[in-house]
């Protein structure tokens, strides 16, 4: 017989939560969006960091150190792919 758990109850993850949870640069690149941290060009984004520093980004690029030494999806990548994906989905609605 299977156990129900109440409802309140916390669900039983198993080891679960990794690949549910956000990687730490989802949750930066987030907390940048919602910052107004993205400024949206026509051709890209310049994004800024914790610092002040700003990069130039685009959707397979950015000029932070992050991605020219690593060659990884930065922070500041995500920031501009969420940030237009909201400007693009905002624009979606106004027709």
């Amino acid at each position: 017989m299977v156990e129900e758990k109440e409802a309140d109850q916390e669900p039983d993850k198993k080891g679960l939560g990794k690949v549910f949870e956000p990687s730490s640069r989802s949750r930066k690149a987030l907390e940048l969006v919602e910052e107004g941290k993205v400024e949206l060009l026509r051709n890209g984004a310049k994004v800024e960091n914790g610092d002040g520093d700003k990069y130039a980004v685009t959707f397979d690029f950015c000029s932070c150190p992050d991605h020219q030494f690593r060659e990884t999806v930065c922070k500041h990548m995500r920031a501009y792919r969420l940030a237009l994906s909201l400007a693009k989905a905002e624009g979606d609605g106004d027709e």
